[in-house]
């Protein structure tokens, strides 16, 4: 292997071993002293546990296999790798931090709940954006991601409910209520993280000076821009409005941009989540190998 593959790959492991770390913290220093009911892997060998008396270690080791598999099948052997890693580096880490709970009494189950939600959607977070996964039940969301578009913050919240139900029967209120909590914000914090880099910013400008003002966005700034017909409410006049996309870090310059040809224009301007398609994000997970494999024959053209 070059050097160059063996520091792009080394690069690209650095999320997955950092968020398998804040997993393994999460658990001992908040989840497991705070006695919070679980989801994921682990919510659903306690479910395994109690209803079929499948003993806990073999549940949570079958549960991890059977993801991996599926993984491998659905996802491919670069995914399967890279949730091999986390198989064998969690545990590293969960010994490792195993003494984190001794620091806290448990007088704190609030504080312990937040905590635990915000340290584990981190690490959620920056191994799924980094196209792997800390195996067991976050593969088969991002399954479903790639084929169906389902999204996997969505879709793992969900498991998680259904998790949390089924062990309403064998938890006490505050531990139901402190672990709703917990999750809830593992998942908020995970949305976040994966969507980092994604957002952008959507705007709109009416001015007479459409034509100038688009020709300004396409060529001076170098961003797409659409011209939208328009019929003003009060004084029915047809005209052109401008719409673009564009990262938020250009959103000064292109201000900028459109005052210097119309300082009367109306410009509004909204926060845009995601964006997927040419420029942004690839529509599928599939369309970015695509676009990188069309980039390779380019530089090879050249």
């Amino acid at each position: 292997m070059k050097k160059m593959d063996v520091k792009k790959t080394l690069i690209q492991l650095l999320p997955v071993l950092a968020g398998n770390f804040l997993i393994a913290a999460a658990v001992n220093a908040f989840i497991i002293p705070g006695n919070f009911i679980s989801g994921g892997s682990t919510g659903l060998a306690l479910v395994l546990n109690h209803f079929l008396n499948i003993p806990y270690p073999l549940a949570v080791t079958s549960i991890s296999w059977i993801c991996f598999i599926l993984g491998l099948l659905c996802l491919g052997i670069k995914f399967a790798g890279r949730t091999l890693i986390s198989a064998i580096v969690y545990p590293i880490f969960f010994n490792l931090t195993a003494g984190l709970g001794q620091a806290f009494d448990g007088n704190e189950p609030m504080l312990y709940a937040i905590l635990a939600g915000v340290l584990m959607g981190c690490g959620l977070g920056m191994i799924l954006q980094a196209d792997a996964s800390s195996g067991g039940l976050d593969i088969p969301p991002i399954i479903l991601e790639k084929k169906f578009g389902l999204p996997v913050s969505a879709t793992m919240w969900a498991m998680d409910v259904v998790l949390l139900v089924l062990q309403i029967s064998q938890a006490s209120i505050l531990s139901i209520s402190y672990g709703v909590i917990y999750m809830a914000l593992t998942y908020v914090t995970m949305n976040q993280i994966l969507s980092s880099g994604k957002h952008a910013v959507e705007m709109l400008v009416y001015t007479p000076k459409s034509e100038e003002v688009l020709e300004c966005i396409l060529h001076d700034q170098d961003k797409g821009a659409s011209l939208i017909h328009v019929k003003s409410g009060y004084l029915k006049q047809e005209g052109y409005a401008v719409h673009s996309i564009f990262r938020k870090k250009d959103l000064a310059s292109m201000q900028k941009a459109v005052f210097d040809i119309d300082p009367d224009a109306f410009v509004v301007i909204s926060n845009v989540r995601q964006v997927r398609g040419t420029g942004f994000y690839p529509a599928k997970y599939s369309d970015l190998k695509k676009a990188n494999q069309k980039k390779e024959a380019a530089k090879s053209a050249a």
